[in-house]
């Protein structure tokens, strides 16, 4: 009660619990469809269906959510270009039942969001007046940086380079399985967007590494990065 921003820490303990789950259900279905391109493209698994949809619920409910919540306007420009156009892919994958490989794959860069989301905690929450970082020891917020930056750099600026990869080798290698075979959505819109993702994450990988310094003291200023701009938990 009395929050300044009450509907951004409510989200942040939502996202406590839903992102650990997507990230676990993507990671589960990618491991049950990667070994053969039909399985690729065609494949489809539980899992599977429960990250599709579930991400898509989250982004069709947090699209409008986010002009109630205090963020930068240009963050919150970037974040409603994101949901909505993973609300039109993941939407367009779930009627044409294709492709959940490559959705989940994408999917599994939600691994960075859930440290992300304890950054949120940290920052947001308070108790008796004090913010939460300043109530925990100084090496948990130092290693949920560390592992914010690590899971950022593997699961978003490596993963999306081998997503486009993998989907450019599977229509060059098996054009009749996948081009031939694919709408304009899939041919156009979803390689555009994880272009668009690699293009976000980069972005915003400078501000990240700053504050992760920061936060070890490796630079100067104020070392729990105080002040910091990091993007909200998708």
């Amino acid at each position: 009660p009395g929050h300044k921003d009450p509907v951004g820490v409510a989200d942040t303990f939502a996202s406590i619990f839903l992102f650990p789950v997507l990230t676990c259900c993507a990671i589960l279905a990618v491991s049950q469809t990667y070994q053969t391109v039909d399985l690729r493209w065609s494949g489809t698994t539980v899992p599977g269906h429960l990250f599709f949809y579930g991400f898509t619920a989250r982004m069709m409910l947090h699209t409008p959510m986010q002009f109630v919540v205090k963020m930068p306007k240009q963050q919150l420009v970037l974040m409603t270009i994101h949901h909505i156009v993973s609300t039109v892919c993941f939407g367009a994958a779930i009627v044409t039942g294709r492709m959940q490989f490559f959705g989940c794959f994408s999917g599994c860069c939600e691994m960075s969001t859930i440290f992300l989301t304890n950054l949120c905690l940290f920052r947001d929450v308070t108790f008796k007046g004090k913010e939460l970082r300043d109530c925990l020891p100084r090496w948990i917020y130092a290693l949920n940086g560390v592992l914010l930056w690590l899971t950022f750099l593997v699961f978003r600026l490596m993963l999306f380079p081998l997503w486009l990869y993998i989907w450019y080798w599977d229509v060059v290698d098996f054009p009749a399985l996948t081009w031939d075979r694919s709408t304009d959505v899939e041919r156009y819109l979803y390689p555009a967007v994880i272009l668009l993702l690699l293009g976000l994450s980069t972005f915003w990988f400078f501000p990240l590494t700053k504050g992760l310094l920061k936060a070890v003291g490796a630079i100067g200023g104020n070392s729990r990065g105080r002040g910091e701009k990091q993007p909200k938990a998708d």
